[in-house]
């Protein structure tokens, strides 16, 4: 078990999750549309939730759940129940024979985040991105971007965490001027976007709330979650196969960097995301010595989550996070071939 300190809030973060219509079903099936073949592995997922209760009792394990996109495969109603079940329950029972087939997450909706990603916005049978709120109507009906306020648990002294959430899906323009292939997994943040987090950060500052909850400008840490990539890995150090992946414009956001200059000067910490299904972690820095509506200007922290479950990647994985106001302990969990472990590193990382 990890211990956690009396400062600290631990949020645990998952993504890309991959269901289908049956949670119990593992890798490809008869039936899947071709294109969208890849789905959950029942044997990550049970494996996911034994960790978890080797870590400690639910309530101790984590006080925060996010998930940062593509929960289903497909976008359909059915895939986005099943993520929701397995989130949202303590015990999953297959209704048709009234029997337990897998202990879920127990994350009602005040402990959770989820987001869509380019996945959950299909629903047709071409793989697109579309307008549809599928997303919305299985999980939490809500609008974007928008501020959501944890606050630290009873009895601890950790910072309040305030969540920035995007919905980076590349749906606002019905038309595609350049390839209409980027709407199959391009993203994108807009520039009204961008500039919405430095005006909602900089009124945050100035009259001590967000979204009506009252926060302690001085004692909080500003996280924004997103599905796609704002930056990209050390391409240097991948295999030359998935580096040339990486450079497609089919899987690019658009406004990457507009998007990292917003979040240094709104004094956001941490960006948390999915979507290239493996982990990796980037810092950024500013260019210049300046101040953000939180004070003196730090380095913002962009977390990639890997696929948690989907059946066939080589390094499934997720993150926990013991935040505290002046840094993070990032611990990371990879994939042994028949359970998940902690990565020997822990990474300690500052905001100021």
């Amino acid at each position: 078990m990890i211990p956690l300190a009396a400062d600290r809030v631990r949020i645990l973060h998952l993504s890309d999750l991959h269901f289908i219509g049956k949670l119990t079903e593992r890798g490809t099936r008869l039936g899947t549309r071709p294109w969208l073949t890849k789905s959950h592995d029942f044997a990550k997922l049970q494996a996911l939730v034994h960790l978890l209760t080797v870590l400690g009792p639910p309530q101790d394990t984590f006080h925060h759940l996010v998930v940062t996109g593509d929960v289903s495969t497909d976008g359909a109603l059915s895939s986005l129940s099943t993520a929701k079940g397995f989130i949202q329950d303590d015990e999953v029972i297959d209704a048709g024979v009234s029997r337990l087939i897998a202990y879920g997450l127990a994350c009602d909706s005040e402990r959770r985040t989820v987001i869509p990603g380019n996945h959950d916005r299909y629903g047709t049978w071409l793989p697109f991105q579309r307008r549809q709120r599928h997303f919305e109507e299985i999980f939490d009906d809500a609008s974007y971007p928008r501020v959501q306020v944890v606050s630290a648990p009873r009895g601890t002294t950790g910072p309040d965490i305030i969540f920035f959430i995007f919905d980076s899906t590349q749906v606002l323009r019905l038309i595609q001027r350049r390839n209409p292939l980027n709407r199959i997994a391009r993203g994108e943040v807009s520039l009204a976007e961008c500039t919405w987090l430095v005006r909602t950060c900089s009124e945050i500052a100035r009259t001590g709330y967000a979204n009506g909850v009252r926060v302690d400008p001085g004692n909080c840490v500003r996280i924004a979650l997103l599905h796609h990539h704002p930056v990209l890995p050390d391409t240097n150090r991948l295999p030359s196969s998935r580096a040339q992946s990486l450079t497609r414009d089919l899987t690019r956001m658009d406004n990457d960097e507009a998007f990292q200059r917003s979040c240094l000067e709104a004094g956001i910490n941490m960006v948390l995301f999915g979507h290239q299904h493996f982990g990796y972690r980037r810092t950024a820095t500013s260019t210049t010595s300046g101040q953000t509506p939180f004070g003196a200007d730090g380095p913002v922290h962009f977390f990639c989550c890997a696929s948690t479950s989907e059946y066939s990647v080589p390094d499934p994985g997720f993150f926990i996070y013991d935040v505290g106001i002046r840094g993070v302990d990032a611990y990371q969990f990879g994939w042994d071939g028949c359970g998940f472990t902690r990565k020997p590193t822990l990474t300690r990382l500052p905001f100021r």
